[in-house]
Parts: structure tokens; C-alpha cells; sequence
């Protein structure tokens, strides 16, 4: 029997070797997040964050065009929407993205990562342009919906997949990084709804086009060598590292036999996760029957957070244009583009900040930047007049992304690779969820608010899920291996 090879990264390094020795110099077995950990930072990363980072301005482009559809639909004489018909639109974003969640860990654990990214944008795409063509209410809410659930699919797929490339080292700065594409992918839909005077098909159109380009992004990309290894294809996930290595210069060893972590070298356990993978609908119902007995404390601590994001950033998002114009240019009627571009700029900053500072702040850090400090300034803004509260406003979407991001990483480092995906899956369902409530309950009463009250009504919201965090804030995850196996983390 081969030797197995369970020398880290660090101690191979101080011994004397180096990254582009594959991990391993001789034939055994090797954890496939060490043989990631071996792969040196090369032309490979540097196209798979770039490629995320396009992936997730595509995403932006649909994602984002809901609040500047309004102007239009308020103006079309086949829809003339009042704010409650506003909501109802709003709100099949969360309903439909809701579902398709709810149908992500299975999709993205079966068919896999890249397979379910390329099939959805397709599906999205079509279904975009279909809701440009859209002439009756009821068509376009529930175009919209079934948009919004292969948009999920898509999202889901995408998230699971970057990650799983990823080294223990400065993952949390890698993760950060491809958020850059959400502001890029706002900042096209603020700049054609200015040019098209808000003309609500051009954006619908353009969000199809932006699914295009995401499933031809896709499918040029490699599957997910974690994933292929815990469904039990490690021989393409070999192909993966040797492709990988082969960009940094490196050469990788064929003969190393991949295994999901250190302990998990039994066959039987790499049986029972590649079942777990290939099987049906029972080995589904597995895994959400694992995350909610093994992992009980870490999944009610992300579904806390996931719903405060919903009624603080999503609320933010779908009715803020709205807000900051009744508040910065109170006497004219049309969103104010510069405005907005200018806290989509500052959005950008303080993703390009968080790039720098993620694994520094850790998790926990960044929960705290993301909401309490978001919070006071938001309370802040709506104190001052005009010209300080587009400062102070700039400054706080720069602290939108904190929060946000480290959710997301929380999500994805803190639970194992065979319940990613449903995890993922999960908390995005239970967000959607929130979200579709917190919309169409504000959607009734946001009119008539004063934009100084909901201003500190988003800042007592984000106040109060600092101080959870605070209280209840489980474990650290940054700088640490991302777990393989079933193992419990806490």
C-alpha cells in the first residue's frame, strides 16, 4: 500500500520544498485541500477571480435593474404602477430567487457547480428577454419570478464553485475580491437606465444580455476539484491541479491518490460521500438531516444574519434610490443618477478596502464594519442636510459590502464541502424568504415615510445585528482549512 502523504504545505515548505512540487514527491494519498494549498497563486487565480468577478457583474446587472424600473413602470401606460403594484414586483425577485435556492443544494450537488452555472444563465437569459417583451402585469411579475429562480440556481452554483479552488491562504482576501463585479455590474445599470431615461425594457434587455455572457464565462471554466473529488471523480479533479500547476509552471504528481481530508482515507467514508453525491432524493434529504442536527448552533446563527441582511441591505437596495432622492434632491421626480453612481463609488471602495482588511478584521470584524458602523452612519445621514449626508452616505456604502461578504464566507468556510451546497442553499432560501416579507410589508407604508425615519429605521435594524453579533458570534473562520468531510466544527 502507497505511503499516505500527509505533510502540510508549511512543513514541506520549511524542509525545504516548494508549492510547485505538487504537493507531494511521491505516490500516496494527499487531501485534496492541501493539494490546493500547494498550488502557488498564478495566471490560473488570476483568471478564476477575474472570471467571478465578470460572473458577478452579470449577476449585478439583473439583480440591481429592479429599483431603476420604477421611473418606467410608473410611466407605461399598460402598467402605471402605484407603490403597492412597485412591491409586487419587487418582491417576485425574492419570491423566485427563493425557490431557486431552495432547489440549489440539490441541483448544484447533482449536476454540479459548473453544469448548473451554464444551464441557468441560459434559462435566465431567455426568460429576461421574455420579461422585456412582457405587455400585462401578470406576465411580467411572473416572468420575473421564474427569472429570479434561475438566477438563484446560478448563484448558488457560482459561490460553491470559486470557493473550492481556493487555498487556506488569503481566501478570505480572494473572496472579497470577486465582490468588485457587483458595483461594476450596478454601475451599467445606473449608466443605461441614465442614457435610456429609465426605460424599464432596455434594463430587462440588458440583463439577458448580461446571462449570455455569464453562461459562455462558464462554460470555458474547469468544474470544482473539491467537488469532483468528494463525488468521487478525483481523476478529473487531477486534471484540474495538473491544469492548475501546469500555469504556475509546476508539474503535478498523477500518481498521488486524492482523499477529501487527513482521516478520511477509509473506503468506506469515501464511499459514503461519493453516495452521498450520486445518489437521489434520500441522500438530499441526508444532508439538510445533517446540517440540521450536526450543525444546529452555526445554521441558527447564519439564518439570524441572513435575515437581518434582508431587512437592512435588500430593503436598502430596493427602496433606497427612492429615499436618497426625496432626501438629497427633494424637488425633482426622475433618480438622481450622479447621486447614485457616486454611493455605487463608494460601494466599490470599500470592496477594494474589505480585499485588503478581510482576513485581517476576521468574520467577526467585518460583521461589526457592516452593521453597526454602516448603522451610525445611516443615523448619522439622516440628521445632517443635503450636502453632509452625501458624504456621510458615500461613506457608508462603502461599509455595505462587510456584512454582506462575510456572510457569505462565514457560509461557505464553516461548513463541509458535502454540505456546502445545501447550507448555501438553505440560508438563501430563509433570506429570500425575509426578503419577500420585509419588501411587500415596506412596500406599503414607504411612500408616505419620511426619508429621515427610514433612514433611522435602517439604522436601529443594522444596530441590532451588531450587537448579536457581538453576543453570539460562534467561531472564528478566517485563516483556517475549509473542513472536507462530515466534520463538525462546533
Amino acid at each position: 500500500m502507497a505511503r499516505p502523504c500527509t505533510l502540510g504545505l508549511a512543513d514541506r515548505e520549511a524542509a525545504g520544498g516548494t508549492g510547485e512540487e505538487a504537493a507531494c514527491t511521491k505516490a500516496g494519498k494527499l487531501p485534496i485541500g492541501e493539494a490546493l494549498d500547494a498550488v502557488p497563486l498564478s495566471r490560473f487565480m488570476v483568471w478564476h477571480v477575474a472570471r467571478m468577478v465578470a460572473a458577478w457583474a452579470c449577476m449585478a446587472m439583473s439583480q440591481e435593474a429592479t429599483p431603476y424600473t420604477f421611473p418606467g413602470l410608473k410611466r407605461d401606460p399598460s402598467f402605471k404602477a402605484g407603490h403597492e403594484g412597485l412591491a409586487a414586483f419587487a418582491a417576485a425577485s425574492p419570491a423566485g430567487n427563493m425557490l431557486g435556492a431552495a432547489l440549489g443544494g440539490w441541483a448544484v450537488d447533482c449536476a454540479g457547480r459548473r453544469t448548473t452555472a451554464v444551464a441557468g444563465s441560459a434559462l435566465a437569459a431567455i426568460t429576461h428577454f421574455a420579461i422585456a417583451a412582457a405587455n400585462s402585469w401578470s406576465t411580467l411579475v411572473t416572468y420575473r419570478a421564474v427569472q429570479c429562480v434561475f438566477s438563484a440556481l446560478v448563484g448558488s452554483a457560482l459561490v460553491a464553485w470559486f470557493v473550492e479552488f481556493l487555498p487556506t491562504h488569503r481566501r478570505g482576501q480572494l473572496l472579497a475580491s470577486f465582490s468588485i463585479g457587483w458595483p461594476i455590474g450596478r454601475g451599467v445599470v445606473i449608466l443605461v437606465a441614465s442614457k435610456a431615461n429609465d426605460h424599464w425594457r432596455v434594463l430587462m434587455s440588458m440583463g439577458g444580455v448580461g446571462f449570455v455572457a455569464l453562461a459562455f464565462i462558464m462554460f470555458t471554466a474547469f468544474e470544482s476539484p473539491r467537488f469532483l473529488v468528494v463525488s468521487g471523480k478525483a481523476d478529473k479533479a487531477r486534471r484540474v491541479l495538473a491544469a492548475m500547476h501546469a500555469s504556475s509552471g509546476g508539474r503535478w504528481n498523477d500518481k498521488v491518490t486524492l482523499v477529501t481530508t487527513n482521516d478520511s482515507d477509509s473506503d468506506s467514508e469515501r464511499k459514503s460521500l461519493t453516495s452521498a453525491f450520486g445518489g437521489g432524493g434520500s441522500s438530499t434529504a441526508g444532508r439538510f438531516w445533517a446540517l440540521l442536527t450536526e450543525h444546529t448552533r452555526l445554521l441558527l446563527f447564519v439564518l439570524v444574519i441572513f435575515a437581518a441582511l434582508a431587512s437592512t441591505t435588500v430593503l436598502i437596495d430596493t427602496w433606497g434610490p427612492d429615499i436618497f432622492r426625496q432626501l438629497i434632491e427633494p424637488e425633482g421626480d426622475a433618480l438622481p443618477h450622479g447621486v447614485l453612481m457616486s454611493f455605487n463609488l463608494g460601494d466599490l471602495a470599500g470592496i477594494v478596502v474589505s480585499i485588503i482588511v478581510a482576513d485581517r478584521l476576521g468574520r467577526r470584524g467585518s460583521f461589526l464594519v457592516g452593521f453597526l458602523l454602516q448603522g451610525l452612519l445611516f443615523g448619522s445621514m439622516a440628521e445632517f442636510g443635503r450636502h453632509p449626508a452625501l458624504i456621510i452616505g458615500i461613506i457608508a456604502s462603502g461599509c455595505r459590502c462587510f456584512a454582506w461578504e462575510a456572510a457569505g464566507m462565514f457560509t461557505l468556510e464553516v461548513f463541509p464541502t458535502e454540505l456546502r451546497a445545501m447550507a448555501v442553499s438553505v440560508t438563501q432560501t430563509s433570506m429570500r424568504l425575509f426578503s419577500i416579507g420585509a419588501v411587500e410589508l415596506s412596500g406599503r407604508f414607504v411612500g408616505g415615510l419620511n426619508p429621515r425615519v427610514s433612514l433611522l429605521t435602517f439604522a436601529a435594524l443594522l444596530s441590532i445585528a451588531g450587537f448579536f453579533v457581538m453576543l453570539f458570534f460562534p467561531m472564528e473562520t478566517a485563516n483556517t482549512p475549509m473542513v472536507e468531510g462530515r466534520e463538525r466544527r462546533a
